[in-house]
């Protein structure tokens, strides 16, 4: 939603959300998946 030309959110928009538990191989997993797409950024500060 937009007020004044700024985003801004509508705090009555708020809901719960079942958990969703990550098992450790998981997260590993997550942390290589985000370095692998990030790859490509990295050369632009070589």
């Amino acid at each position: 939603m937009e007020v004044n030309g700024r985003s801004v959110i509508d705090p009555q928009s708020f809901q719960w959300l079942e958990s969703a538990p990550v098992k450790p191989l998981g997260l590993v997993n997550s942390v290589h998946t985000g370095l692998v797409k990030l790859r490509a950024l990295s050369f632009l500060y070589l």
